[in-house]
C-alpha cells in the first residue's frame, strides 16, 4: 500500500512538472519567449504573440520584425544582453483564459528588470497578449 501511494506521489509530481514546463502555459509562453530573445532569434519570439488581426500583420510581417528585432537589440544591447532569467508563478483571470507571469531578466551589465508579462489562451494554446 505505501509503496503504492509513493508510486502514485512520484507519477503526479513528474505530470505537474511536465505541466510546468511545458510551451503550452502561461509560464512554459513567457519562457519561450525570454529564451528566444536572449538567442537573438527575434521572429520565434514575436511569432508567439496573438494578434486579432492576424491577416494585417502577416502583409507587414517584414516591417513588423524589424522594427521589433531594432528595438529589442539595442536595448539588450546596451545592458550587455540577457545573462538568465526566472519566471515566476502565473495569476490567471477568473475565466482561465489570461494570465499574469511574473518575471526578471538579469542583464550581462548586472542589471536587473522585474516586470510582467501579460498572456492570453485562444483555442487551447497560450500566447503572449499584444493587446490587438
Amino acid at each position: 500500500m505505501k509503496k503504492m501511494i509513493l508510486l502514485a506521489a512520484v507519477a503526479l509530481i513528474t505530470v505537474c512538472f511536465a505541466a510546468c514546463t511545458s510551451a503550452n502555459t502561461p509560464e512554459g509562453v513567457t519562457k519561450a519567449y525570454l529564451t528566444a530573445v536572449q538567442k537573438g532569434n527575434y521572429e520565434k519570439a514575436l511569432n508567439l504573440y496573438y494578434s486579432k488581426d492576424a491577416k494585417h500583420d502577416k502583409e507587414n510581417e517584414t516591417d513588423i520584425l524589424q522594427m521589433f528585432e531594432d528595438k529589442m537589440k539595442t536595448s539588450i544591447e546596451d545592458k550587455q544582453g540577457i545573462a538568465s532569467f526566472e519566471v515566476g508563478v502565473a495569476e490567471l483571470s477568473e475565466d482561465g483564459n489570461k494570465a499574469v507571469v511574473p518575471y526578471t531578466v538579469h542583464y550581462g551589465d548586472g542589471s536587473d528588470k522585474e516586470t510582467v508579462m501579460k498572456t492570453v489562451k485562444v483555442d487551447g494554446k497560450w500566447y503572449l497578449d499584444s493587446g490587438k
